[in-house]
């Protein structure tokens, strides 16, 4: 019984066998006089794959289908335009579709690319012969600096694409293309920022991008030689790069090319209590979100804090109106970032700034004289002082560090100007302002 078993069975496999031949005997013959279409092609392997599924596996037959199918599917994409839009690759998204259900073995999905002497997986192969070279060459004439076209169509085609295919063509056609982009690239003459064309990349090809920021660098090191800090330019083109260089070549690249015009312009300004030009400290301080608020501190003391201490002793011994001397002390104060604010050496420049004003008018200096600056600038001083011994310049929305009180430092200067400068004139605004009419009698007031 168990003989008759075992030979019905084998007589079984041959009947399968001869009606596999069969069918391919058939496709063979029409594929070499050519009257073999894609429709007839499908309907064959997709029934023997149905139909004898455990033969179809155990001797490969996916390996003959695809004798058979790369010709046909490469006849049928010769005048495919793979850039021309979604429309241009659906028919030939669901011919790879079907015959991906056919031709592909799980057991392949996650192999890397086959060696010389290994034999490619029957999908694979179809996808190499018919997909790659027709890719290759649409890629060769692609217009780098427009990636959108390009990322769409990879993304379209991503599930259909085995995945060593897919980093081939990102590592060997697409980066390729990109760094000799960049080569061609001039900062100066380009009009397109070059992060518009190549960021878009970044989630594709990741760190496979890094070869080119060196080159990248270079060319912006050697286009900022002749940059001022008044130009914002150089700001807009390097902040995109922010969060894609690596922190620490950022950082040498602006510790070399962009701090030392920075610290050369902190040096150049020109302080003036009557009529400030910021012009130079605001390009210095718009760099707060490319250069860390400590370093932009310390340049600030080494090379603009000690000058503004001058001036202000200086000022001091031309007896200024005490009114317009809070008034520039509070606009240069509100003109400085909270983050350089709470730097302990801004801190203690400011403290400087306080004991010397302090000084001035309760140890016999100039101000001494004038009605109210003892008490307004000393009350202001023992303020800020007090803040500042305990940790820190005074919070946001205070009188004195409010950096919006005033548009500029002339600005705070000629409102101060307007504060009553004794008890006297304070009575008489007050009144105007009620419309009463004010008579100091002589010797009281």
């Amino acid at each position: 019984q168990k003989l008759s078993e075992l030979v019905e069975k084998e007589k079984e496999q041959i009947e399968s066998l001869e009606q596999i031949i069969a069918v391919i005997d058939r496709l063979e013959k029409k594929f070499v006089d050519g009257s073999l279409d894609m429709d007839l092609a499908l309907k064959a392997f997709r029934k023997l794959k149905e139909e004898f599924g455990r033969e179809f596996q155990e001797f490969e037959l996916q390996y003959v289908a695809s004798t058979i199918v790369v010709p046909l599917v490469k006849s049928s994409m010769m005048k495919w335009v793979p850039l021309a839009g979604k429309n241009e690759s659906i028919p030939h998204l669901t011919t790879f579709t079907q015959w991906k259900d056919i031709l592909d073995d799980e057991r392949y999905n996650f192999i890397k690319q086959p060696g010389m002497d290994e034999p490619m997986p029957a999908y694979h192969n179809l996808v190499w012969e018919a997909w790659v070279p027709i890719v290759r060459l649409a890629v060769q004439r692609w217009q780098s600096r427009q990636p959108d076209p390009l990322i769409g169509f990879l993304e379209l085609w991503r599930p259909l694409l085995p995945n060593w295919i897919l980093q081939h063509v990102l590592e060997q056609l697409v980066l390729v293309r990109l760094q000799a982009e960049v080569e061609m690239w001039n900062p100066v003459q380009d009009t397109t920022p070059i992060h518009t064309w190549l960021h878009p990349w970044l989630p594709p090809l990741g760190n496979r991008l890094n070869i080119v920021y060196p080159p990248i660098r270079q060319k912006l090191a050697k286009a900022l030689s002749n940059w001022h800090p008044t130009d914002r330019s150089a700001k807009m083109i390097l902040l995109p790069w922010k969060d894609v260089f690596t922190p620490g070549s950022m950082h040498a690249f602006l510790l070399q090319n962009i701090i030392p015009k920075l610290e050369a312009a902190l040096l150049h300004i020109q302080i003036n209590p009557v009529n400030q030009d910021l012009s130079l400290w605001n390009a210095v301080v718009d760099w707060i979100d490319l250069i860390s608020p400590i370093t932009l501190a310390d340049h600030m003391c080494k090379n603009f804090f000690p000058r503004w201490l001058q001036i202000l002793a200086s000022w001091l011994n031309s007896n200024p109106n005490y009114t317009e001397l809070i008034g520039w002390y509070q606009g240069w104060k509100g003109v400085i970032p909270p983050q350089i604010l709470k730097h302990q050496g801004v801190a203690e420049q400011f403290r400087q700034a306080l004991k010397i004003m302090n000084h001035s008018v309760s140890g016999g200096g100039p101000l001494a004289v004038q009605p109210g600056a003892v008490e307004n600038v000393g009350y202001m001083t023992n303020n800020e002082l007090k803040s500042l011994n305990g940790g820190g310049m005074a919070p946001a929305g205070q009188d004195v560090g409010n950096r919006n009180k005033f548009e500029s430092i002339s600005e705070a200067v000629k409102v101060s100007s307007q504060i009553p400068q004794g008890f006297k004139d304070l009575v008489a605004k007050r009144c105007e302002e009620r419309g009463i009419v004010f008579r100091p009698v002589p010797g009281r007031l």
